[in-house]
């Protein structure tokens, strides 16, 4: 089982890296059939998923791979995307505490605050928004100007 479980896995990712999403995904299936805590797998489906725009089959296994591996905190920094791209109050709230379980591990990510940032605005929370945005734009992040989202709002 173990050699059928990296032989599904290593094909998945031959198959992610030529971007065939859905024959990558059949690839992982099988890997996670024979071994549900492999990470590797878990994981990048749930890359697959996003690239499909299957964004609660990306959280589910996202979810999954944050259970066995808490410190993972990519996981955490994507499944936050994928939950902000269902565009529901509940969904947006939930990204907003993932992206700050990254901040709060790497509070250099300013990819990450600005996004969160996004996600504050959608809740109509601008004080907060822009003050991500401030903080995006202090470490680099050129997008996050803020005259450029009251414009857009």
């Amino acid at each position: 089982p173990i050699y059928e479980t990296s032989r599904h896995t290593i094909l998945g990712g031959e198959k992610y890296k030529s971007k065939d999403y859905s024959e990558a995904v059949e690839c992982y299936n099988k890997a996670i059939e024979l071994d549900n805590k492999n990470l590797r797998a878990l994981f990048y489906r749930a890359m697959c998923f996003i690239a499909l725009e299957k964004f609660k089959n990306t959280i589910t296994d996202l979810s999954n791979v944050i259970d066995l591996e808490p410190q993972f905190f990519q996981a955490y920094f994507y499944r936050a995307n994928a939950r902000a791209q269902l565009q529901t109050f509940s969904e947006i709230k939930a990204a907003i505490l993932d992206y700050s379980v990254v901040v709060q591990n790497n509070d250099s990510d300013g990819v990450c605050y600005f996004l969160r940032g996004y996600c504050y605005l959608l809740l109509q929370n601008d004080n907060l928004a822009f003050k991500d945005w401030a903080i995006a734009k202090n470490l680099g992040v050129a997008t996050a100007n803020e005259e450029n989202w009251k414009t857009d709002y």
